[in-house]
């Protein structure tokens, strides 16, 4: 059987002594040195397990069927193998041999435990003999110098996160026209747009409550600011009137629709309008009543200047 087609245990799955054991003796037999198929291939206690012997590693060979028959509860393994020899003298095993061979196989075996290495790294690292082992400790070691490297920085970012929890996270959405105007001041900070402060808070807080839960968010907003942006002061100034006081129930997108379709000239003859109507219902409420006029007065003059 040529040694590609060597059975190997699968590294997903949890690996099982036998099949370490079968990969460890690559599938040979201990005692006869015969390479088995794996229907031939038995896993051999060497101290019976009926008469006490461990299941570990270090008691446990690779045995074709037919030397562990005669094997098979004999905790004599020197009659077992004079016995074969008398029945099999063309396929004679050395007892001597196999001696030094269980020494060679514990030796390794209690190395191996020694050092913490499991079935998975053995079999990943090609360490089936003392020879191998020894070739492999110090890439074994530096890999588990390695990995508690890891588990300690992934410790000291944990607690780095328990001992500076991350910072609440800033308000998404604008609640009320007290959000909105602190919004509109950061907004005109960092990307100013030619359009009164106070038009531009009420307009908002328009498109807010055109929401069901009352909310509107930032990221909408500042995508939307992006846009007015493309347009003159007195196109945005008269989109975001007109919508405020003719269409509150609509959304943003119906503004962006005057603005579209609204030119200059258009936009100027609209606010003039807006500012003589807001200057003929001053004088009409002065004439009315001088106290009641003397405040609506005032509120008249700044609706004007709300818009324009």
């Amino acid at each position: 059987m040529s040694p590609s087609k060597l059975y190997k245990p699968s590294l997903g799955d949890k690996i099982a002594t036998k099949d370490y054991v079968i990969w460890r003796d690559k599938q040979t037999c201990f005692y006869t040195g015969k390479v088995l198929q794996r229907n031939d291939i038995e896993v051999d206690h060497i101290i019976p397990e009926s008469l006490g012997g461990p299941g570990t590693p270090d008691n446990l060979v690779v045995s074709w069927k037919k030397f562990n028959q005669l094997k098979s509860g004999n905790d004599n393994l020197e009659m077992a193998c004079q016995e074969w020899n008398k029945q099999n003298p063309l396929d004679q095993v050395d007892y001597e041999q196999i001696k030094v061979k269980l020494a060679a196989l514990k030796m390794f075996e209690r190395e191996r435990w020694e050092l913490g290495i499991t079935y998975r790294e053995a079999i990943e690292n090609e360490i089936y003999d003392t020879y191998t082992l020894r070739i492999a400790q110090d890439t074994i070691r530096g890999q588990k110098e390695k990995q508690k490297e890891k588990e300690k920085q992934k410790e000291k970012e944990k607690q780095k996160e328990k001992d500076n929890p991350p910072k609440k996270r800033a308000k998404e959405n604008l609640c009320s026209p007290e959000d909105i105007e602190s919004f509109v001041e950061s907004q005109m900070a960092s990307n100013p747009l030619s359009v009164n402060r106070k038009l531009l808070v009420k307009y908002i807080d328009c498109l807010r409550l055109t929401r069901k839960n009352g909310r509107i968010s930032k990221s909408i907003i500042q995508t939307e600011w992006e846009k007015w942006s493309k347009f003159s002061q007195a196109v945005i100034t008269y989109a975001m009137w007109t919508h405020v006081e003719k269409h509150d129930d609509k959304k943003e997108e119906y503004t962006l629709g005057i603005m579209r379709n609204t030119i200059e000239h258009e936009a100027n003859r609209g606010l003039l309008i807006l500012k003589n109507k807001s200057q003929a219902l001053t004088e009409e409420e002065m004439q009315n009543d001088v106290l009641s006029t003397s405040n609506e007065s005032n509120e008249s003059d700044e609706y004007a200047k709300y818009y324009i």
